[in-house]
């Protein structure tokens, strides 16, 4: 179902960040009206207040726990474990939440392992964004309508031949970068590895 639909994730999210979200799917559906947005809160107990709030702004939603046979809503709330890393290779771009507010922001390296775009805000103590942004995968975005303008830039892309070559090109990197930093700690670990042996 996901691999027809012009997608994009919420990823990790915190309140009020999906205030944020939803006022930047509703901006980007002006221009591509069958865009789905599904939105990953960090904390699933927070999902009851995600849908309060969906339709406080009476839009339409599914959730993953309902097992839907159809994507039809603009909003899919995933209130699910263990299943946001393999949704990641059908996203036009993920924002990573915990970065619009001083929470510090949470992983990047997992929608960047898929060669993602990656939409954050200003705060990234937590993340090490610079091997990302080397890579031209991350952007920072300010506020709700600043996510619709480069979620829309991605979306306008498409997905030719060089968006695809971009995203294998990012992917490699990012695997060499994890071998270089597996080989540095099993390297760093061989004098106490020794020490047991």
């Amino acid at each position: 179902m996901l691999a027809h639909k012009n997608l994009w994730i919420a990823a990790s999210t915190h309140a009020p960040e999906e205030r944020s979200v939803i006022e930047a799917h509703c901006e980007l559906r002006r221009a591509y009206p069958e865009a789905l947005c599904i939105v990953a809160p960090r904390q699933l107990e927070r999902v009851p207040a995600i849908e309060r709030l969906l339709r406080e702004q009476k839009e339409d939603f599914q959730l993953r726990s309902h097992r839907p046979s159809k994507l039809t809503a603009p909003f899919f709330l995933l209130d699910s474990f263990l299943e946001l890393n393999s949704l990641y290779q059908w996203a036009r771009a993920v924002f990573v939440g915990g970065t619009l507010i001083d929470k510090g922001g949470h992983n990047l390296f997992e929608p960047a392992r898929h060669g993602c775009r990656i939409l954050h805000g200003a705060h990234l103590q937590n993340t090490h964004a610079s091997l990302l942004k080397g890579l031209n995968l991350t952007q920072e975005v300010r506020d709700a309508r600043d996510l619709a303008l480069h979620l829309q830039r991605q979306f306008d892309r498409g997905d030719d031949k060089q968006e695809r070559r971009r995203k294998q090109e990012a992917q490699q990197a990012i695997e060499r970068h994890h071998q270089a930093l597996r080989a540095y700690v099993l390297q760093s670990l061989q004098p106490y590895l020794a020490r047991l042996s």
